[in-house]
Formats: structure tokens, C-alpha cells, sequence
């Protein structure tokens, strides 16, 4: 069996060596002084309750649907990280804020508005518009109500603008869609920068294997809304062209 069809840890594997050139991993700690935040990039921050770090690196992002999460269960993470300000610096503790968010991804919790084809593919079309341009996409997947991407960002464009972009184009179009008018993403979003190639590989195994850990699909190739899918469920967008 192929490493795309197990839903086991994925079998070990070096990474090319022009990729791992390519993907800047490296500790926050060691980054050298001229890749620390500047200009356009802002560091490591925090919005509300989940912490980021925005810097020309390589990271995973995850967004949700507005309603994927209970409001209460936000409500109370907020209150936490105003009391805790050790959670933008202890990667431990922001950890577990996501670990949170987590227990809701894969419950179908809320309306799981990408479920419907057509929305999901413009999510798609959407990631795929700018790779390799402003940033380069390794792995993605679109759960029925939550979005993860893997991806490289480069020195000119922050990891904030490329999701508030994404969360901007989709919202408007979907909410076209469904006739609804109001918030359609969730405000914040989850990051994390990859800290080495073991790192990378389970990101990979993670993103690739989501849809059959929900019960979605048998593999990870059958789920047409994702990097790997063998059939796709979207068009690749033409420059210029959403």
C-alpha cells in the first residue's frame, strides 16, 4: 500500500534536497537577526487567543467556519489568554489552546458549509490562486468545516494578509451563495511554523490523512477537496482568473 492510502504514521522519507532548501526551517531561537520580524512581518503577536508567528518561514494554517467552534468555549479561551500572558512566548501552552479548537474539526460542529461542493471549490481555487507567487502551498485540505494549508510564505508577503485575503474572496463569494449575509470565517486563525523535517512529515501525514480520520473517505486520495486527491472536486485557476 502506498503512503497516501495508510492511515498509520507515515513510512519515514528524506526530503529532496531542493525542498529542503527551500522550506527555511529553523527554530525561532536561531533565526538570524535579519529574518526576524520587519517591515511587513510582524513577528510573534496575538489578536485574541491563539498566538502567531508571522515570518518568512515555512507554516501550517488552519481557519474555521465562523460557527465550528461554541461561542461559549471562545469566550472562556479569550478570558484565559488575558490572564496568561506567558501564551505568545511558551509554545507549550499556545499548544493546548489549539489542542482545544481541535476536539470541535471533526465533529461536523456548526452548519459545515463546505460541504457543499461549490463552496469548497472556490475555497480550492482560492489557495491555489497565488502558489508560487506570493507563497508556495505543500499540502492542503477543505473539511466540511475547516480549512488546513501547508505552505511557505517568502520575505514580501505576511502570513496574516494571505488568510485574510483567502477568508475575504471565499466569504463574499459563499455568503453569494447561500443567500446569507454576516460572518462566515471564524475572526482568528491557528498557525504554527515548521520546525524541522520531522516536523514537515507530520504536518504532511496530518493534512493528508484528516478527511479519513473524520470518516469522510477510505483514503486520503479519495477526498476531492484536497492537495492529494487522485479526482479532484475544483478546477486550477488561471492567472488572473478566480
Amino acid at each position: 500500500m502506498s503512503d497516501r492510502g495508510r492511515k498509520g504514521p507515515l513510512r519515514r522519507r528524506r526530503l529532496p534536497p531542493n525542498v529542503s532548501r527551500r522550506l527555511n526551517l529553523s527554530p525561532f531561537a536561531q533565526i538570524p537577526k535579519e529574518r526576524r520580524p520587519s517591515g511587513t512581518h510582524l513577528g510573534r503577536y496575538t489578536r485574541g487567543y491563539l498566538p502567531h508567528v508571522d515570518l518568512p518561514l515555512t507554516h501550517t494554517v488552519t481557519f474555521r467556519l465562523h460557527d465550528s467552534v461554541p461561542a461559549a468555549a471562545i469566550r472562556q479561551w479569550r478570558a484565559d489568554a488575558k490572564q496568561d500572558p506567558r501564551l505568545q512566548s511558551d509554545p507549550e501552552r499556545a499548544a493546548a489552546v489549539y489542542r482545544r479548537t481541535r476536539r470541535y474539526e471533526d465533529r461536523g460542529f456548526g452548519a459545515c458549509w463546505l460541504r457543499r461542493p461549490d463552496i469548497a471549490a472556490i475555497v480550492c481555487r482560492a489557495l491555489l490562486h497565488f502558489d508560487g507567487i506570493r507563497y508556495e502551498l505543500h499540502e492542503w485540505c477543505v473539511m466540511p468545516n475547516h480549512v488546513h494549508v501547508l505552505l511557505s510564505v517568502g520575505t514580501k508577503a505576511p502570513i496574516g494578509g494571505i488568510v485574510r485575503n483567502w477568508k475575504g474572496y471565499t466569504a463574499h463569494r459563499a455568503n453569494r451563495l447561500l443567500k446569507r449575509r454576516g460572518p462566515f470565517w471564524m475572526r482568528d486563525y491557528h498557525d504554527r511554523f515548521i520546525r524541522n523535517e520531522d516536523h514537515y512529515e507530520y504536518a504532511v501525514g496530518y493534512i493528508r490523512r484528516n478527511p479519513v480520520m473524520a470518516g469522510l473517505c477510505e483514503r486520503p486520495e479519495d477526498w476531492p477537496w484536497s492537495s492529494c486527491s487522485k479526482d479532484p472536486g475544483y478546477t486550477r485557476p488561471a492567472r488572473g482568473d478566480l
